[in-house]
């Protein structure tokens, strides 16, 4: 009995050992360029710790492969929620999408921050790209209204300037009651024209998520309510065509780049 406690106390002890203060140098090494040491002990770590927080943290610094190393960090948020590189994995994922230009992927990592990190060096950076994801999504109402939010319950949080200014005049509409059509107004033109329909939904807020999906890609995109059986559809619909054969283009491209299987309407 004895035996097995001390085998039990070793082993905890080891596992803080690696998983404190020089793992901690380790991947403070890494984030400063040097990696020579992480790269010699990932493999020995990850098979003796394969679940601990830290050493998952520091195999994603290591990993070249963008998506690899999102996976990874999407594990330290989903079973380490309270570790102390969580912040820092929610925030390497936010910039990922970021970059990617899938701002509402991105808003919604960010969104963690604020919510669940706000004692996190990263709160203010957190809160800015979020609010930064809502304005090139459309969404400039909603990100106004969480500005006027986090300068209340972090008055300590600077704002960008830039951000402040572009809110100043945010002529979003999304949420309106009885609003039909999001912002792409039609032309003045009374010539039938095409227009290309993505999908068609019986929830509005899946609707809303395949515009703003559309949008941070650079796809202008609305939702255009029909009546189908005494049912209303929410239906997300690209731009106006003047002939079916523009319209086809576009749909031959939202099929490759975004896995959508559209059809082409007229209105």
């Amino acid at each position: 009995m004895k035996k097995l406690i001390f085998i039990f106390v070793f082993s905890f002890f080891t596992s803080f050992l690696i998983a404190g203060p020089n793992l901690d140098r380790i991947i403070g090494d890494v984030i400063s360029g040097n990696s020579l040491e992480a790269q010699q002990k990932i493999q020995s770590l990850l098979d003796d710790y394969p679940n601990n927080g830290d050493v998952l943290y520091l195999q994603a610094l290591l990993i070249s492969d963008g998506n690899d190393a999102i996976e990874i960090y999407k594990k330290i948020y989903k079973m380490h929620k309270n570790n102390k590189y969580a912040d820092d994995a929610v925030m390497k994922i936010g910039e990922y999408y970021y970059v990617s230009g899938l701002y509402i992927q991105a808003a919604e990592w960010f969104k963690k921050i604020h919510m669940y990190y706000r004692k996190s060096e990263h709160l203010e950076n957190g809160i800015n790209l979020f609010l930064k994801c809502l304005i090139i999504a459309g969404s400039n109402d909603t990100a106004s209204s969480y500005s006027q939010t986090f300068n209340t319950i972090f008055p300590k949080v600077k704002i960008d300037n830039r951000i402040s200014e572009s809110l100043k005049f945010s002529t979003d509409d999304i949420g309106c009651t009885g609003c039909n059509v999001i912002e792409e107004i039609k032309p003045e033109n009374k010539k039938k024209q095409f227009t290309i329909q993505v999908g068609a939904y019986s929830k509005r807020e899946n609707a809303e998520l395949a515009m703003y999906n559309l949008r941070s890609v650079g796809y202008p995109s609305r939702i255009y309510d029909v009546k189908k059986k005494n049912k209303i559809l929410h239906t997300v619909r690209c731009g106006f065509y003047e002939d079916r054969k523009s319209a086809e283009k576009i749909k031959k491209r939202l099929r490759i780049h975004l896995g959508y299987d559209p059809i082409i309407v007229s209105e």
